[in-house]
């Protein structure tokens, strides 16, 4: 909340907070409270939504003095850094070219029993598909909020509405129980403690024990920190959070073999309005990282868009970004092959070299490694050659815009004004707009205020991103912060 409120009042400065033993440095690395971690991810967050506010999580062992800490707080380097033993860590991304340790082993046994929340969502029921594929003999538990229709109504939904969610579901546990497997379906809320917990008390007693876990249930983020409330936040985090925490603490006694968490890869590299999404999914990280006391081998996996199942489908979000979407053949592999090796961590997903979008990278709090960061590199290259093109295209596209500016009694407007109204206007579909109107006021929302702010800085070649809108919303209020920027380029420039 008290982000929300400095976001909210435009206050420029840095935040650093304070964690202590909340991180996993390495594997099997002793954390002393996980759910202390996911300020990480919150935290890269805010510097994608609101990059005049700095944020760094600085946790800290046991072993820090007051000067130490004192030379870490206030180094200007936003993101997550860990402080051990005297020694400063930040994070590298790096290409794995293998998944494999060398170690790989099978992961189901004849007459085991497996749990997978959000088990009726397209991912839940392709990995559900899988393990029948490769052991029939299980029992499969798939527990979601919506739980499955009546058995008695599956012949005639299939009929009915062959593509509609309740007949897919329908049909694929049809086929699942055809090659073997016995499928068992509660509905409950993986973020919802109490009804969590019962359900696994239930299967316990049912089938003696739970041999693995995939826990896959989540609810996206869709807004910026400074446009939610507390609850819609809450909602977010809870399936993540409060679910991995009842799965891990209820099968304490039992050790099932394996429990899979599906992360994301907002845990990396973040979008805006995924703050509570990315601070959920960090918590899983911290667990797949310190592990257990027993030998359950605990594996959390960044994913990527989905391209043809799951929440990306869903939300419509499912094509290549800054990374390429990943088929469900590939994801399915991935699980395979993570469960068949001993790794616990993993970013499942390819970096989309030949995209519009590799410039982001630079922009996140995240170090890159040496074979990434010569690829991006002659990506950059390519990218500049090919958005030369692009812009000249985006150019006209906007200057054929017809966007009548009103709210002045002399009708006399800026050259800038016109231009940032063809861009307001190109994605809001007005024929006329107030000089003074808020954009979000009048239909915008965070995914629009970023095709438009790249428009007006393309147009009007300044940088300027969706942050800028949330900071100056009206077409006035843009204008004069882009002649700003233009008086302070000319005022650094050489004469």
């Amino acid at each position: 909340m008290q982000r929300k409120a400095l976001m909210n009042a435009g206050v420029r400065g840095r935040i650093v907070a304070l964690t202590r033993n909340a991180c996993a440095l390495v594997d099997g690395a002793a954390v002393g409270a996980p759910e202390n971690s996911a300020p990480a991810g919150l935290a890269k967050v805010i510097g994608r939504e609101f990059p005049y506010l700095k944020t760094r999580v600085q946790d800290l062992d046991g072993h820090v003095t007051s000067d130490l800490l004192w030379r870490e707080i206030v180094r200007p380097e936003p993101g997550l850094h860990l402080l051990r033993d005297g020694c400063s860590y930040h994070e590298v991304f790096e290409e794995l070219p293998e998944l494999g340790t060398g170690t790989e082993q099978d992961y189901l046994k004849a007459g085991g029993t497996y749990l997978v929340t959000g088990g009726t969502g397209g991912i839940g029921l392709a990995i559900s598909e899988m393990f029948a594929s490769l052991q029939p003999d299980i029992d499969l538990v798939l527990v979601s909020r919506s739980g499955a229709p009546d058995r008695a109504d599956w012949e005639q939904l299939i009929a009915k509405e062959p593509d509609g969610k309740a007949a897919r579901t329908a049909r694929t546990i049809t086929e699942i129980e055809g090659m073997g497997a016995r499928v068992h379906v509660y509905a409950a809320d993986a973020g919802d403690p109490d009804a969590l917990r019962a359900v696994v008390e239930d299967v316990q007693r049912r089938f003696g024990r739970i041999d693995g876990i995939v826990h896959a249930a989540g609810i996206p983020g869709r807004n910026l920190i400074s446009l939610r409330d507390p609850q819609d936040f809450a909602d977010v985090v809870r399936p993540k959070i409060h679910g991995a925490y009842v799965l891990n603490n209820a099968t304490a006694g039992s050790s099932p073999d394996f429990i899979v968490h599906f992360s994301s890869v907002a845990v990396v590299f973040p979008s805006s309005g995924q703050g509570g999404y990315a601070a959920g999914n960090y918590y899983l990280e911290t667990l797949a990282r310190m592990g257990r006391s027993d030998d359950c081998h605990v594996v959390a996996v960044d994913w990527v868009a989905w391209r043809e199942i799951g929440m990306a489908v869903d939300y419509g979000s499912k094509l290549d970004t800054t990374f390429k979407a990943v088929y469900t053949n590939t994801g399915l592999g991935i699980v395979d092959k993570m469960l068949r090796s001993r790794r616990r961590r993993a970013f499942a997903g390819e970096v989309n070299y030949d995209g519009n979008l590799v410039h982001i990278f630079k922009s996140f709090d995240m170090s890159l490694g040496d074979t990434v960061n010569t690829k991006m590199k002659q990506a950059e290259s390519d990218l500049r050659d090919r958005l030369r093109i692009a812009s000249e295209q985006k150019r006209k596209q906007i200057d054929a815009v017809s966007v009548e500016l009103t709210g002045r009694e002399d009708g006399v407007y800026r050259d800038a004004e016109i231009t940032v109204a063809r861009c307001f206007a190109d994605a809001l579909g007005y024929p006329t707009l107030d000089v003074e109107a808020d954009f979000f006021n009048i239909g915008g929302d965070s995914l629009m205020a970023t095709t438009v702010a790249s428009n007006i800085a393309t147009c009007l070649q300044v940088e300027l991103d969706a942050a800028d809108l949330l900071m100056e919303r009206t077409v006035c209020a843009v204008a004069d912060a882009v002649e700003l920027m233009r008086d302070e380029a000319a005022e650094v420039s050489p004469a």
